[in-house]
């Protein structure tokens, strides 16, 4: 480098402020998060000694498979030899120990209690076929795999309750082979495709899956699912054909199974030959349909397209972490400012978190989603008893494939989730299942600014600044973002987003009461998003009570102004003494503040330490209890339970929902049947969210997350001597530098934090995508 362009440099260098970025800020700027005072570490790699809340390991996953493998008890079959007739092993998730063993390791020095797993298998080797629930322990030497004996749920399981799998499907195939060969002709003509004898790979029709509920039929001894035909396009359930038929798969023979049902256009026919007649005889209106073409026009499409903006490519605005990431993460437990929890993975539930602490005091022993379910309305047969349970798809084999820069900052961290694998012997991967980072969306956590010399003429307050532990279920159609939110006052906050595509039927008269017409030929029903939570509180101990704040209206004479009328509120405290008392079914005339809280731990002023319950986004079940797939759903009933903590009530659902209505596995009601005390009890808060949705012609493509938040929130109530985010650097304090002569100007603290610039880091998805395609579509596992 010559002298000049040396001295040039150093005259510059010495020209711009300390930390300021200019023309060499290549030179002279460091990249944001290079440097990290703190010392915050990130290591998501899988543990060797997983904790007792951790999600099962792969060499847990494999273990498992390996025994109930060579268990002459269980038989399972190898994945490659699975039939429908076989033994087949369908899930496996940690099952927790007894909480108090959990406590005593936690709190009191004790052993780690054993690690176990509760894994389900198909039994279709067993006459009569039952599905099995099995307790295999010790993880990861299992000495034994026993059938599993809960309070909440009944073991084994009929077999016509079973969720869907590929190797029902596959088992069907000759059946649909059958069907094509009667009806290809009706369906090319009426189509222009049918179900077999495809020229290419997506030209052959496909199918969506309505489950019937045995509630809906009054009989466990069948099995019903209404199939759609669509053309297959990207999304194909915006490409319904108004014909479906009821397919029978009861028990695992599958030769006994077969077609009971055929709709088509808007009229429902007893048996394919009584269609077939009908459409040959001409007494049955003819549909005439044309696949529309497959380009980057196609409405149902996520290709961009209508007016551009902005007018030319600007990037949006993006996160920034100048000094780093303030959080740690090492064997799935996550350590952020004043918070510390454990995350876990169900391939059932999907996310939950463990042994949630602030400032070192747990909070929350256990918060985890229970079910998610959407109940459609319609009056074509599939619609009209589409009603699903998420946790028979899996929540958590359904989260995967979060893209930074669009589902979570670049700045995220992804965390993996393994889980066993349907078509192979090796567990599958899934490495951007969750996704953890810090955010600001620009709202102020706290704030005050006085004006005038007389109230004191100075400004405080910070940005909310908070952690986001974020999970994406795309649970075939539908997308649940489910975020657990971590506030620096102390406060937990649940939130739900809904996006990705609605299920729709094939536009029809009849159907004008359940919906609109969003597009040509397609309309979108009207249907009822569920969300249920399980919320272990622990305040200050186990020993907790729930009371209710009433605010009721009083009707008395001012005190300074006596005869005169006069209406304000107050506060009338309700103790919550039985688990009947405490059913909540919202009752806008009946505000109240919901308050869980230990009675023998008080404040320096007397009060209460506790916490409120705060839920947003409650919804009303309007279906008639005990009618149809009512039972299914019997933890919407109310938006709060709260029940005494037993270590067998897992969850309020059950993954053989959709089909289990007449007789549930799991019957949410007897959680609080038995009336028992809740007076100085370690306690259960279980949280139903909900929204109806209409869907109109903006949800094409997609539903949009923009007005379908709900959620809930955990907050300090009295639990502090004051707002504990009042310690946090991120506030900024204005001050007069004399405040009896204001016109000297101001001061500004930042409480040490630097105003240095930084070089903002290059996203990397496209390299990361180039280095690893299966990260996030699988291209290599479909």
């Amino acid at each position: 480098m010559s002298l000049a362009v040396c001295l040039l440099l150093l005259t510059w260098s010495s020209s711009v402020s300390s930390g300021d970025c200019h023309f060499f800020q290549n030179l002279f700027c460091p990249v944001c998060g290079s440097k990290n005072p703190n010392n915050n570490v990130i290591d998501v790699s899988e543990p060797t000694n997983p904790s007792t809340f951790a999600s099962l390991t792969t060499l847990e996953l494999k273990a498992i498979r390996a025994y109930v493998q060579n268990d002459p008890n269980i038989k399972v079959s190898k994945p490659e030899n699975a039939t429908i007739v076989t033994s087949y092993l369908f899930s496996a998730d940690l099952l927790l120990p007894p909480k108090a063993d959990v406590l005593k390791f936690l709190d009191k020095n004790g052993r780690q209690p054993t690690r176990r797993a509760r894994v389900v298998v198909f039994r279709g080797d067993k006459q009569p076929p039952v599905v099995e629930e099995y307790v295999c322990s010790p993880l990861p030497n299992i000495s034994k795999c026993e059938l599993l004996q809960l309070s909440s749920r009944k073991n084994p399981v009929n077999f016509n309750f079973r969720p869907g799998v590929e190797l029902e499907l596959q088992a069907a195939l000759p059946l649909i082979y059958q069907l094509d060969q009667k009806l290809g002709p009706i369906l090319l003509e009426s189509f222009g495709e049918r179900f077999t004898n495809c020229t290419q790979g997506r030209d052959c029709l496909t199918i969506s899956k309505a489950p019937v509920g045995s509630g809906v039929l009054q009989d466990s001894s069948q099995r019903k699912t209404w199939l759609q035909a669509e053309y297959f396009l990207d999304y194909y359930q915006l490409h319904p054909l108004g014909f479906a038929v009821l397919f029978e798969s009861t028990g695992s023979d599958a030769s006994q199974w077969f077609i009971s049902k055929v709709w088509y256009g808007d009229k429902l026919f007893n048996s394919v030959d009584e269609f077939i007649e009908s459409y040959n005889n001409g007494s049955v209106t003819k549909v005439k349909l044309t696949k529309p073409i497959n380009d980057k026009n196609l409405f149902s499409s996520m290709y961009r397209r209508g007016p551009e903006q902005p007018r030319y490519p600007q990037r949006p605005p993006t996160l920034v972490e100048p000094d780093g990431k303030r959080y740690s993460i090492k064997n799935d437990k996550v350590t952020y400012l004043d918070w510390t929890f454990n995350y876990h993975m169900s391939s059932r539930n999907g996310p939950a978190i463990y042994d949630v602490k602030f400032r070192g005091e747990r909070i929350v022993y256990e918060l985890a989603v229970s079910e998610i379910a959407v109940i459609y309305s319609g009056y074509m047969p599939f619609g009209n008893t589409a009603n699903y349970v998420d946790s028979a798809t899996g929540m958590g084999v359904s989260a995967k494939g979060l893209v930074p820069g669009a589902d979570c900052p670049d700045t995220a961290t992804l965390v993996s989730s393994v889980f066993l694998s349907e078509k192979k012997s090796e567990p599958d991967v899934y490495k951007t299942s969750i996704c953890i980072f810090e955010n600001n969306k620009g709202d102020p956590l706290r704030r005050h600014m006085s004006y005038n010399l007389d109230s004191g003429s100075f400004y405080g307050g910070m940005l909310d600044s908070n952690l986001v532990f974020r999970t994406a279920l795309a649970v075939t159609n539908y997308d649940y973002i489910v975020d657990f939110v971590f506030h620096q006052n102390g406060v937990l906050e649940v939130q739900t987003l809904s996006a990705g595509y609605v299920v729709s039927v094939y536009y029809a008269t009849a159907e004008r009461p359940y919906g609109f017409q969003v597009y040509k030929n397609l309309l979108g029903n009207v249907h009822h998003h569920l969300f249920h939570f399980k919320v272990d509180l622990d305040i200050q101990g186990t020993s907790n009570r729930y009371k209710t704040l009433d605010l009721k209206e009083e009707l008395r004479s001012p005190t300074a102004f006596p005869g005169k009328p006069y209406s304000q509120v107050k506060i009338v405290p309700t103790l919550k003494r039985t688990e009947n008392e405490a059913l909540l079914k919202y009752n806008f005339d009946e505000p109240k503040y919901h308050i869980v809280y230990n009675e023998a731990r008080k404040n320096k002023l007397g009060e209460d330490k506790a916490y409120r319950l705060h839920v947003q986004g409650i919804s009303k079940l309007l279906l008639r209890e005990g009618v149809a797939n009512e039972n299914t759903f019997s933890w919407s009933r109310y938006q709060i339970v709260a029940t005494t903590q037993k270590d067998g009530e897992i969850s309020s659902s059950s993954p053989y929902g959709m089909y289990d209505s007449l007789e549930p596995t799991t019957n949410f009601t007897t959680f609080y049947s038995d009336n028992e005390s809740i007076v100085d009890k370690d306690l259960v808060f279980w949280v139903a969210l909900g929204n109806y949705h209409i869907p109109s012609s903006e949800d094409i493509p997609t539903t949009t997350t923009a007005g379908h938040k709900l959620s809930f929130a955990l907050s300090p109530f009295n639990y502090f001597e004051q707002d504990p985010s009042m310690g946090s650097r991120d506030a900024i304090v204005i001050e007069h530098i004399n405040p009896l002569l204001p016109p000297l100007g101001v001061t500004v603290d930042r409480h040490g934090n630097s105003r240095d610039q930084c070089l903002l880091p290059k996203p990397r998805l496209e390299e990361d995508l180039t280095q690893d395609p299966d990260r996030d579509l699988r291209s290599r596992n479909l």
